[in-house]
């Protein structure tokens, strides 16, 4: 008796291909187990689908096994070489269960002439995920708002063709990755973290590291390990070693207690690690009279969001606040290739801060004639 229920929805057999490249994506369930691994062999070649959690009306076409529906769901996207275009190509599927059940189907592709293969056009969409290693098709991130055609605005706006749709990764995440895995040990060595408002893929890549103590936080309660005001935090004094919170700063109305509270919380040689949506063209920019989400969308591009951040003022705005921060900016520390690679935005920057000691300020005051913050 069969116990694996199987279907492929991107594939017809017998198809003949309009771009180098041959797309599986369906869903399987086994009545008696769990899905282990479903295979692809081609060629004398085998390569092994993503497993991933589909849309939530497969399990809800399919009742009785909505307790199964996690990796039910799989993907592959294969290139094909102009040879094997030419004389078409034999896939072979194996679905394997934990209870060492498998069920085989083959798909034919049919061979193309050599004009087919001429007229065959390239899909721009098709990407090499960096975070997850899985080609697919990219999807489009962010939203599009006037404001992003009046000004150059990096990490908001519509960006095309940047979002990894099976591991939910998209331009920033990706590059965020790439300077936590280069810039720090933050994946590897025994840190306390604190991570606010949580990429759940950066969360999961962190979590992996079991020399680390790591804690989410967020401000609404039960999306994360704790709820966190960072104006006003619960933990004590020179706590942790990284404190983290991507695009959070552009939502907080009183952004001098929140750094004054991530200060007091981070240790002597802690870092904090920020990124905000960032305008090119423009020093920061913000008014506490703008209190609608009109107009909070038509100044700053977000309903919640209280200011946008100026690209020429943003180091030295919190340098004023007793931290000296590096800047790390995509096209300065990868090559155009690489950024291209990746679908990150060339302009795009990570900040990482440490606290500056107290003498050290109070030489900048005498200097300056300023008063820094401590």
């Amino acid at each position: 008796m069969q116990n694996i229920l199987f279907s492929i929805d991107s594939l017809v057999s017998n198809s003949t291909p309009t771009n180098p490249y041959v797309e599986f994506r369906g869903w399987a369930f086994s009545k008696t187990s769990e899905l282990k691994q479903i295979r692809i062999s081609y060629n004398g070649k085998c390569v092994e689908a993503k497993l991933f959690t589909p849309r939530h009306d497969v399990a809800v076409a399919f009742p009785d096994f909505a307790d199964k529906a996690e990796n039910s769901g799989f993907y592959k996207l294969i290139s094909l070489s102009k040879g094997e275009l030419l004389a078409g190509v034999v896939f072979t599927l194996e679905v394997v269960a934990y209870d060492d059940e498998v069920c085989t189907q083959q798909v034919a592709i049919t061979p193309i002439t050599e004009q087919q293969y001429e007229d065959m056009s390239v899909d721009d969409s098709i990407c090499t995920c960096s975070f997850c290693g899985e080609t697919s098709h990219f999807g489009n991130s962010g939203f599009d708002y006037p404001i992003f055609h009046k000004y150059k605005i990096i990490g908001g706006g519509a960006r095309p063709n940047t979002y990894c749709q099976l591991c939910g990764s998209n331009d920033r995440i990706r590059y965020l990755d790439y300077v936590l895995s280069n810039y720090t040990d933050i994946y590897r060595a025994k840190n306390k973290i604190l991570h606010i408002a949580p990429e759940k893929i950066i969360e999961a890549k962190i979590r992996s590291n079991k020399n680390c103590n790591y804690i989410t936080g967020d401000i609404q309660e039960g999306v994360a390990d704790c709820k966190v005001d960072v104006t006003r935090m619960q933990f004590p004094d020179n706590h942790f070693d990284f404190i983290m919170l991507n695009h959070v700063f552009e939502h907080i109305p009183d952004e001098a207690a929140a750094v004054s509270e991530i200060k007091r919380c981070l240790k002597k040689n802690g870092k904090l690690i920020f990124s905000v949506p960032i305008c090119l063209e423009r020093n920061t920019f913000e008014d506490p009279s703008y209190t609608t989400a009109e107009e909070r969308i038509k100044f700053y591009g977000q309903a919640d969001h209280v200011r946008l951040y100026g690209a020429n003022d943003i180091v030295e705005r919190f340098e004023r606040y007793g931290l000296k921060v590096t800047e790390y900016m995509a096209e300065k520390i990868l090559p155009v290739e690489k950024i291209a690679e990746m679908r990150v935005i060339a302009k795009d920057r990570i900040f990482i801060a440490k606290k500056v000691n107290s003498l050290f300020l109070r030489a900048i005051n005498r200097m300056c004639g300023m008063r820094f913050e401590n």
